[in-house]
């Protein structure tokens, strides 16, 4: 058992001297051999203790004594200084060993080999009993104090002197500076040791020398106390701190058990920590509630131990990647934790508050564009996004505050139809975006979305590595492109002469260039685009120019400007055109630069009280408005000339239809005459001739009749007499004048009228003309097959309608006739004018005459299946028109 001991003490002792700090450097390797100290000191201690001191209270007493001490300071101080600590349980166990081994034979030998053996140990050694007297120290605790008193002091540092002898007598003589003044306090609280302290103490003596003190108490009572020297630690770390005071950014290292090693100022400073606050070594838990009712907090008292927990345990569980921290007070801090490879934590506090600051003002700036923007950083997050940029792509604003990637920001909209890419090549085209960004830099283009809009996208590779992707919907100004295409096709004799126009717009709206001003609530220049430099070059020259820098009075560059002829449209002083200026503040003004271009002026306030001004260049369009008027008045002149030649057109019609009408009506009263004297002579042969003459009278008089109503329409002479009308009877009426032209083609003729359609107040004729061309048509159009006529009373728009619906299962109309039944003259192709006749009049007159009394005929067909027209008439009619005297309301309208 013997051998057992001695070979761990050799261990001991040889680990002592290659933890040296010039073979050791690394705190890594120092924390491994310091764990292989305690143990290996902790199997020769025991064997030794079992074989040799089990019969010697005192021996047992102080290698235990020994061995606690050293494995205190191996756990809390790992340290390559720590290797040092060693020599006090390897002295105290070769002491012992000698002693046992000898207190047969020469006990007062043994005794005095035990005690060159303390001596030997470089750290201060010293025993209290009890009661805080001394029992036995080394050389090394009493040379603390002849080395900061003198040599006298040292006849006190005896066996029996109690510690508060030594210590008064210390602070007499100013061994402890830090004493000088409490001195009663600070005797009272070194009366009381720390038995079995977690903390080891420190103590700065008017040597300079810092000591650091573990206490461990014995089961008898007596006091074993360990003065390391860690001068040359501190010194350490007084540089380190002073290395870590002119960081910017504050700084805390804490040990495992999360207390404060070190802080710099600027972590005090930011918390208004006192000095002396780090003295004790607080918590993470103390420092957080330093600050509880300080309002950095904003955290209510029922939850603030939950908070402190979760942020502790936060911290305890390793690394926190860096993120942005808003406190209570306004603050905007970005916080880290850095979990250290010996345990320990730094945590890292950064106060971006101006930055956020600034970045707040350029967002206000880049709100105040009109096309998107978006910052993204080398890792494809997006950093920064214009209003104009969450808009454009229905982005929500917690969702940009989320820093997401490019990838993400582009399957945000996968379901909402803006992207026309199928799911199998979904993956391909994401990847083959962020590819393209991440390359470098895009030139502009034309992306166009799946839902009709226009975008024209680029991406622009900055110094930094960031990217910065703008997008501008160009989707009205396609519209307006397409529109003038279209009219430039309508012109005909004109269209290569727009073509060119067209293509210089297009071209001119390309290098369309605003240019963009920032002011301060001073009126002090902040920023500015080269554009906006460029106005001033090209008009005045460099000599303003170089006048546009930031820090630039605002006025001083618009008078420079103004006294160069910049603006030749303003006239008077140079005070009058900037009292001018003044007044149009925040407005929108147009001005004529000496270099001839046309440019919009827009002024906005910002948000921070400044002035943001946005140039466009309007040449172009000033010029295609002067010929978009000139050739607006031309189209006016032709238009107007071709409704004065449609109303003399309408004037002849009528005029030529009633010369044509009188004779006509003469020619078939006779015709009709001479049939029924050949009927009564029984002359045959003239009676089919003359049936032919009188029909061809009749179709004629109705062309007439047809053609005097259209040019009464298209005149503006149609008069409307109004008088209240018996809807169902005059329902019963149009059936029955209906029902002959519905036999003609056996067709089954019904009818849907409700006994409570009411009256309506209209023009009885021109509702009787309208319904009956409905009839006559479907009749016509319809053999051996159903026509029905539904007449309905309905409120839409505030008003009663009055809806006379005519549908029939005839021959139908394909989309293309239907465009073209309601014109004049035309049916629905030549082939149904020949098989059916007709003039195709009757429904374009219907029609007019509907629209005319406020309402309107719809139509829906099918070829084969039938056609349906439904005739809506408002219940009172509108337009001014002749009222008829009352009478009873009567299916004929009285008439």
């Amino acid at each position: 058992m013997r051998r057992i001991g001695l070979c761990g003490s050799l261990f001991v002792l040889m680990a002592a001297v290659f933890l040296r700090p010039e073979i050791a450097p690394e705190p890594g390797l120092a924390q491994l051999a310091a764990t292989g100290l305690v143990l290996a000191a902790a199997a020769g201690l025991t064997f030794s203790l079992q074989a040799r001191f089990a019969s010697n209270p005192f021996l047992d007493i102080m290698a235990r004594v020994g061995l606690s001490g050293f494995a205190l300071l191996a756990v809390f101080h790992p340290e390559r200084w720590v290797a040092v600590t060693a020599c006090v349980p390897v002295a105290l166990f070769v002491g012992y060993s000698l002693l046992g081994s000898r207190r047969s034979g020469n006990p007062e030998q043994a005794r005095r080999q035990f005690f060159d053996a303390v001596n030997a140990v470089s750290e201060g050694f010293v025993l209290f009993d009890a009661d805080n007297r001394l029992i036995l120290c080394n050389e090394t605790y009493r040379r603390y104090f002849t080395d900061a008193c003198g040599e006298d002091i040292g006849k006190l540092i005896r066996p029996g002197a109690s510690l508060e002898e030594i210590l008064r007598a210390g602070i007499e003589r100013g061994m402890f500076p830090d004493a000088a003044s409490d001195l009663d306090g600070y005797l009272s609280r070194q009366r009381e040791p720390q038995a079995h302290s977690a903390i080891p103490g420190e103590l700065r003596l008017s040597s300079g020398v810092r000591l650091q003190i573990v206490e461990t108490r014995t089961h008898d009572g007596n006091v074993l106390m360990v003065h390391t020297d860690i001068t040359e630690v501190k010194r350490r770390e007084e540089e380190l701190n002073a290395v870590l005071d002119t960081i910017e950014y504050g700084v805390c290292f804490m040990g495992p058990d999360l207390r404060v090693r070190i802080a710099n100022r600027a972590f005090r400073d930011m918390w208004s920590f006192p000095d002396d606050f780090f003295d004790s070594r607080p918590t993470l838990a103390e420092m957080i509630s330093y600050n509880r009712h300080t309002g950095i907090y904003d955290i209510p008292d029922e939850q603030w131990e939950d908070y402190v927990r979760d942020r502790v345990a936060a911290v305890r569980a390793g690394p926190i990647p860096s993120f942005e921290w808003t406190l209570a007070n306004g603050k905007v801090i970005q916080y880290q934790c850095i979990a250290l490879p010996s345990g320990d934590r730094m945590l890292t506090y950064l106060d971006i508050t101006e930055v956020k600051q600034r970045e707040e003002e350029l967002n206000a700036v880049l709100d105040n564009i009109e096309y998107g923007v978006c910052f993204m950083g080398p890792d494809l997050r997006a950093r920064i996004a214009n209003r104009a940029f969450r808009d454009m792509w229905g982005f929500a604003d917690d969702f940009i505050a989320g820093r997401p990637t490019m990838a993400e920001l582009i399957s945000y909209n996968r379901q909402t139809g803006i992207y026309d890419v199928p799911d199998e090549q979904w993956e391909d085209y994401v990847r083959d975006r962020v590819a393209a960004v991440r390359l470098g830099a895009i030139v502009p283009r034309e992306l166009t979305l799946a839902n009709g809009k226009v975008l024209q996208y680029q991406c622009i590779a900055l110094p930094s590595g960031d990217r910065m992707l703008t997008y501008l919907d160009i989707t009205e100004l396609k519209r307006r492109e397409r529109q003038l295409s279209e009219l430039v096709e309508e012109l005909g004799a004109t269209r290569d002469e727009a073509l060119e126009a067209r293509a210089q717009l297009g071209e001119a709206l390309e290098a369309i260039s605003e240019g963009f001003v920032v002011f301060d609530d001073e009126d002090r220049l902040v920023l500015c685009n080269s554009n906006y430099r460029q106005y001033f070059i090209d008009a005045v020259g460099e000599e303003v120019a170089r006048l546009v820098v930031p820090g630039a009075d605002r006025e001083t560059i618009l008078a420079a400007a103004f006294e160069h002829g910049m603006f030749p449209d303003r006239e008077g002083t140079t005070e009058e055109f900037l009292a001018w200026w003044r007044d149009n503040l925040l407005s929108t003004v147009e001005f004529r630069f000496s270099s001839g271009i046309y440019v919009q002026v827009e002024e906005m306030l910002s948000q921070e009280a400044g002035i943001v001004g946005v140039y466009t260049n309007i040449t172009e369009i000033k010029k295609r408005e002067a010929e978009l008027a000139e050739m607006v008045d031309h189209l006016t002149v032709a238009r107007d000339q071709a409704m004065e030649a449609t109303r003399a057109k309408s004037r002849f019609l009528a005029n030529m239809s009633h010369e044509l009408r009188t004779p006509l009506n003469a020619v078939i009263g006779i015709t009709e005459m001479l049939e029924e004297d050949a009927r009564d002579d029984r002359q045959d042969d003239y009676i089919e001739p003359l049936g032919r003459v009188t029909n061809a009278g009749r179709h004629l008089l109705n062309l007439i009749n047809g053609i005097l109503d259209l040019s009464k329409v298209e005149a503006g002479r149609i008069e409307f007499h109004c008088e209240d009308i018996d809807v169902g009877g005059l329902t019963a009426e149009l059936a029955a004048t209906s029902q002959p032209l519905a036999d003609r083609n056996s067709n089954r003729l019904t009818v849907h009228c409700p006994d409570n359609v009411g009256v309506m107040r209209s023009d009885a004729t021109r509702v009787r003309q309208v319904v009956l061309n409905l009839l006559s048509n479907a009749c016509k159009f319809t053999r051996e097959g159903e026509v029905s006529l539904s007449v309905e009373r309905h409120t839409a728009e505030d008003r009663d309608w009055i809806r006379f619906e005519v549908a029939d299962t005839g021959i139908g109309m394909t989309p293309e006739q239907q465009i073209k039944v309601f014109e004049e003259f035309s049916q629905a192709d030549s082939s149904t004018t020949r098989e059916y006749g007709g003039t195709g009049l009757g429904l374009a007159i219907s029609r007019r005459l509907c629209r005319m009394m406020g309402g309107d005929i719809k139509l829906t067909s099918e070829p084969g299946v039938g056609s349906t027209f439904a005739a809506s008439l408002p219940a009172v009619l509108d337009p001014v028109c002749e009222e008829i005297p009352d009478r009873p309301a009567s299916t004929a309208g009285g008439r």
